[in-house]
């Protein structure tokens, strides 16, 4: 891929083609994917918008889970990509090949995106939305009628999910 093509908002797509997690020697713990990249998104914050084909091109993706606070903010990034890639915290160590019970993250779909930092262009998991659409008057009277019952459970005074009979958004 050319200088032009690892424009900072450029998001690819590809599959996972391997995963291994690594370790540091200060006990730091990394989860490297390996994604075969083949399309680039017409519109970066779209998946909808379409795929243009690309020069099919492996990257490294690594998820990082730090053991000292320096790293606070990679080890939320890693966790919340984890969680997307339908891993819970607590099953990092399914992730090994060799685990009883290992989770499989080859051959799934995913959205990468380039990044440089102090003159290193490095890759990571990107996590593009569907565009939303403005909706008409009617449309959007139809949607208010449709979820009207949903809509009520939330008004001041009701009862609100995880805050218990008789909570109100004021307290």
């Amino acid at each position: 891929m050319s200088p032009n093509e690892l424009k900072p908002a450029a998001v690819f797509c590809g599959t996972i083609a391997d995963q291994f997690p690594a370790a540091t020697e200060n006990g730091d713990l990394h989860i490297i994917l390996s994604v075969e990249v083949t399309g680039k998104l017409r519109d970066p914050s779209d998946h909808a918008a379409g795929v243009d084909e690309c020069p099919c091109v492996e990257r490294e993706v690594r998820l990082t889970i730090t053991r000292d606070e320096s790293g606070d903010m990679r080890t939320r990034i890693a966790v919340e990509n984890l969680e997307r890639l339908g891993v819970s915290v607590s099953e990092v160590s399914r992730l090994h090949p060799d685990h009883p019970n290992a989770i499989n993250l080859i051959g799934k779909l995913v959205c990468v995106r380039p990044r440089e930092r102090d003159g290193v262009v490095f890759w990571n998991l990107a996590w593009p939305r569907q565009r939303l659409k403005s909706v008409t008057l009617d449309g959007l009277s139809e949607r208010v009628d449709e979820l009207a019952a949903r809509i009520e459970k939330f008004r001041p005074g009701q009862v609100s999910p995880g805050r218990g009979e008789g909570a109100d958004y004021g307290s």
